[in-house]
């Protein structure tokens, strides 16, 4: 019955879609034209009244190891390319939420760009791309005061301008469950303590979740792969370790690791729910399915970064830029509940509003 209403809400999202505008590169987007009036409330938002952006999260939001790496890998090989993160990336001809954003609106403020070693030091201009390698969703909250501060500095009115972050977490906590499980109450209230985190403290603010999806996908796509096996056995590289084991003990690892995934996704809906109900003025909070139907075996090894053979490369990072951009106008019933590995970039027309 699931499979069916799935089918049922991606037929009905792609014939929606086949009377919009879409493009290769946002650049041949139609630009929207200018209304007299700003919004009437967050939920009257178009693409180009978003000021600024954000995001917090993990390894993936940092764009750790994006580039990949070919040879022996090690300690200076550890790189964050923020500037080509999926949702807040900035670098030059990137597809990237971020970028989407600032062909909008130039004067958009928050995107990273360049790269920046693990351990620190100069390199990557990060602004509001605030994910720590390594984070799950029980610290991730600790990321929201460094966005908070720089948005109150870098915003041309903190007070008054539309903002937009992305929050994704929890792909560390599926990775290490089978040593320390965060149960789905654990991760549901995290998440509830970090929105509300946001939302006292950033005013006029759209949070955007992308849902997660299965990690273990990992194990048969990349288990025998030979460059694969020879990355992970440097003492450089971390990896999912729950998704690894052979035979009837990692089939059993795999599966919970998938159950808990699927727990993790109905409470980020439950939560996006709760807050349609609230109708807050200046808060919403939407989150994107299609990210967690995303299928590492469909997709294959050449959306995985060559230095780990875990973390998405470009390829990956772009793909789901598009992903999220192009569900981000629809109501959540009008969502593509499909992750579309060959989709094009919606346009956004002047009647279009980020939704949730």
């Amino acid at each position: 019955m699931f499979a069916l209403v799935t089918s049922v809400l991606a037929l009905s999202a792609q014939q929606t879609d086949r009377f919009l505008a879409t493009a290769t590169d946002i650049s041949q987007c139609p630009a929207l034209t200018p209304r007299s009036t700003g919004p009437s409330s967050i939920r009257d938002v178009r693409a180009d009244d978003i000021k600024v952006i954000g995001a917090l999260g993990d390894s993936i939001t940092a764009g750790y190891v994006a580039k990949g790496f070919s040879g022996s890998f090690g300690l200076d090989d550890l790189i964050e390319y923020r500037g080509v993160s999926y949702s807040v990336g900035g670098d030059k001809g990137v597809q990237t939420v971020g970028n989407y954003f600032a062909k909008y609106n130039s004067a958009l403020v928050g995107r990273s760009l360049g790269q920046n070693g693990l351990l620190g030091g100069a390199g990557a201009n990060r602004n509001g791309d605030v994910a720590v390698t390594g984070a799950v969703v029980g610290n991730v909250g600790n990321q929201v005061s460094n966005l908070v501060s720089y948005m109150k500095a870098n915003s041309k009115d903190f007070k008054n301008d539309y903002k937009y972050i992305t929050l994704f977490i929890g792909a560390n906590d599926l990775c290490t469950y089978c040593n320390n499980l965060v149960s789905a109450d654990t991760y549901e209230a995290q998440i509830r303590s970090t929105l509300e985190s946001i939302r006292t403290q950033i005013p006029r603010v759209i949070v955007n979740i992308p849902q997660l999806f299965n990690v273990s996908g990992l194990y048969p796509v990349t288990a025998n792969d030979a460059n694969c096996k020879k990355q992970r056995s440097s003492f450089f590289v971390v990896t999912c370790k729950c998704a690894f084991d052979s035979g009837t003990a990692g089939d059993n690892k795999r599966a919970t690791m998938d159950n808990l995934a699927v727990q993790y996704n109905q409470r980020l809906v439950k939560i996006r729910n709760d807050y349609q109900a609230k109708n807050y003025n200046d808060f919403m909070m939407t989150t994107d399915p299609a990210s967690g139907t995303f299928s590492l075996v469909n997709a294959g090894i050449s959306f995985l970064s060559t230095a780990d053979c875990f973390h998405p490369n470009t390829k990956a990072h772009a793909l789901f830029a598009t992903s999220v951009w192009n569900n981000l106008f629809k109501p959540y019933d009008q969502k593509s509940p499909v992750f579309d590995l060959g989709a094009k970039i919606m346009c956004p027309t002047e009647d279009m509003r980020i939704s949730a």
